[in-house]
């Protein structure tokens, strides 16, 4: 079984898909650290250089080209499952789990982020707490197809036990 992360930049993704993978002995992968690696070129500068609908057809290149032989939990994109019929490929191979958070905790830990993050490092506060709003508004119709969803309001041992209760 393949679990799928998804959510919005900064729900907690990567934290929770690394932990989660720990526990039940899966592998983890990152679907942004790979395009990085792959690339040679992190996701801003890809984004700088090369444009996001560039970086939206490697995001489904390297989704579809991830070796789902084995259990795997893979930490998707901000914006992986909304493209590119994307989530359609992750229900044939595997069980979405997204991750939610909401606006003023996504806020808090953008905002502590958002210089590393290509859609965002451009914002001041307001910009960004509109992006968000904006933003998680035209994506939640696409999260909320995934097969479980968890809050990550909470503190992350107690998302984890969520998130355990799904996969056992």
């Amino acid at each position: 079984m393949n679990w799928f992360l998804i959510g919005f930049s900064g729900s907690g993704k990567t934290t929770l898909g690394k932990r989660l993978a720990e526990s039940i002995g899966y592998d983890f992968w990152d679907l942004d650290a790979l395009i990085e690696e792959r690339e040679k070129q992190t996701i801003t500068e890809i984004f700088e250089q090369k444009g996001e609908p560039y970086f939206r057809n490697c995001e489904t290149f390297y989704l579809k080209h991830l070796p789902i032989s084995k259990n795997r939990v893979v930490a998707t994109g901000g914006g992986t499952p909304c493209f590119n019929k994307n989530i359609d490929w992750m229900k044939l191979y595997g069980k979405l789990i997204y991750i939610k958070a909401d606006e003023a905790i996504l806020f808090d830990r953008l905002t502590i982020i958002k210089n590393n993050r290509p859609l965002l490092n451009h914002f001041n506060s307001e910009e960004l707490k509109a992006y968000i709003s904006i933003v998680l508004k035209q994506r939640e119709p696409c999260y909320e197809q995934a097969d479980f969803l968890i809050e990550s309001n909470k503190d992350e041992d107690t998302s984890l036990k969520e998130l355990l209760s799904f996969v056992k």
